[in-house]
C-alpha cells in the first residue's frame, strides 16, 4: 500500500468512527437489517400494516402493525407507510406535521400494490382526516364508510398545505374528498368516485384554493363536484369523466360571497350543473363535452327545461363546448375508456383516453 492509499484509508477509518460515535441510535442496525425489512433511515422511517399484523409489533415488513389508527399515529415528516390488501376500521389521522416548515419532507400513505388496501372509518365521522399539515401523499387505497347514511366522510383535508391523493377508490360515504378551509395547492388525481349519495359531493371544495382536480371518474353520486364559499379560489378541474350522477356540479355561495376564479376545462359531463343565482359568472366553463350516453343527462343548466348550451352561453360560458356522445366504452361498468376511433378532435375538442384502475 502506498502512502497516499494509506493516507485515505485512515482519514476514512477516523470519519466513519466519529460518524459512529454521533450518530443517533438505531440508524446503522436499521439500514443493516436490509431486504426489504426497513425500519427508520436518514430520509424517516418507513412502516408496514397488514391485516394480519399487531399494534405491539416493530412495524417492520416481517412485523407489520395491525391498525391504521395506531400506524397513522406514527408518521412523522419523512416517514412511509406500506399498507397491505385487507379491511382496516377504524380512521386515518395526521395532524399537525410539517406545516409551519417549507421544506418539510413528505408523508406518503400509500398501498404495496398487491390487493385493495381499505380504510373503512365508522368510529369517528371520517376515515381520514389530514389536519394543519404539509406535503402529505395518499395513493393506492380505498376510501369507505361503514354506514354511508351517517355524516360519514371518507376524507377530510383541512388547514394542510401540498396534499395530494393519487389513483384511490371513494365510495359509501357522505362526502367522498371534502378539501376545507385553510387547505392550498392540494392534487385529486386518477381516483374514483363512486355511491357518494347524501346532498354532498363526491368532491366538496369549502374555501379551498389554488388545486388540481384531474384524471378521475365520478359515477352514482348525488353531486359529482359542489364548490361553496368565497375563498374556494384558483381551482382547475379537468379531463375528469362524470356520469350517471344526479347533479354534475352544484356551484354555490354563503355568507361570506361565491366561488370565484375556479376553472373547469376538457370534462365529460353527464348529468346538469346546478347553480342557484349567479354563482358561475366569476368561474370559467369552457373545451367540456356534455355526454348523451349518459341517462341523467336531461338538461345543462338544473334551472333550464332543454338539453342546450345557450343559457350557459348566455353567461359567456362554454364558448367550444359541446354537446354529443363521448363513445365511452361501457361507463355503465366502470369502463370510461373512449373507444378507438374516437380519439380524434371534434369541434375543437380535445379527448383524454380514460382508463379503469
Amino acid at each position: 500500500m502506498n502512502k497516499r492509499s494509506a493516507n485515505y484509508l485512515c482519514r476514512a477509518l477516523v470519519f466513519y468512527l466519529m460518524l459512529s460515535l454521533f450518530a443517533p441510535a438505531g440508524r446503522f442496525e436499521a439500514a443493516a437489517a436490509g431486504t426489504g425489512d426497513t425500519g427508520t433511515s436518514v430520509a424517516g422511517s418507513v412502516y408496514y400494516l397488514a391485516a394480519n399484523g399487531n399494534d405491539q409489533n416493530a412495524g417492520t415488513q416481517s412485523e407489520p402493525f395491525g391498525t391504521i389508527t395506531y400506524a397513522s399515529g406514527k408518521l412523522r415528516p419523512g416517514d412511509t407507510l406500506i399498507v397491505g390488501p385487507g379491511t382496516y376500521p377504524g380512521y386515518l389521522l395526521i395532524n399537525g406535521q410539517g406545516k409551519a416548515d417549507p421544506s418539510s419532507p413528505a408523508i406518503e400513505v400509500r398501498g404495496d400494490g398487491t390487493g385493495e388496501a381499505i380504510i373503512q372509518g365508522g368510529e369517528r365521522s371520517y376515515a381520514a382526516y389530514i389536519l394543519s399539515s404539509r406535503n402529505i401523499h395518499l395513493s393506492d387505497l380505498t376510501f369507505t364508510y361503514a354506514n354511508s347514511g351517517t355524516t360519514g366522510v371518507a376524507l377530510y383535508m383541512h388547514d394542510s398545505i401540498d396534499v395530494g391523493v393519487n389513483d384511490s377508490v371513494f365510495s359509501d360515504a357522505s362526502v367522498g374528498v371534502y378539501v376545507r378551509e385553510g387547505t392550498d395547492r392540494f392534487t385529486i388525481s386518477n381516483s374514483s368516485f363512486s355511491n357518494i349519495r347524501s346532498d354532498n359531493g363526491a368532491i366538496t371544495l369549502y374555501n379551498a384554493k389554488n388545486g388540481q382536480v384531474y384524471n378521475n371518474t365520478m359515477t352514482g353520486n348525488y353531486y359529482g363536484i359542489q364548490l361553496i364559499a368565497q375563498t374556494t379560489a384558483g381551482n382547475t378541474l379537468y379531463n375528469n369523466s362524470l356520469y350517471n350522477n344526479d347533479y354534475d356540479m352544484y356551484v354555490r355561495g354563503d355568507l361570506n360571497g361565491t366561488p370565484t376564479s375556479n376553472r373547469f376545462v376538457n370534462n365529460i359531463f353527464g348529468a346538469a350543473i346546478k347553480e342557484p343565482g349567479t354563482f358561475l359568472d366569476q368561474n370559467t366553463l369552457d373545451y367540456n363535452l356534455y355526454n348523451t350516453q349518459s341517462p341523467t343527462l336531461t338538461r345543462i343548466l338544473a334551472d333550464s327545461p332543454t338539453l342546450s348550451l345557450a343559457p350557459l352561453q348566455a353567461k359567456n360560458q362554454e364558448r367550444h363546448g359541446i354537446i354529443g356522445e363521448a363513445q365511452l366504452a361501457n361507463p355503465g361498468a366502470g369502463d370510461f375508456r373512449i373507444q378507438e376511433g374516437e380519439r380524434s378532435d371534434r369541434s375543437g375538442h380535445r379527448f383524454l383516453l380514460f382508463h379503469r384502475r
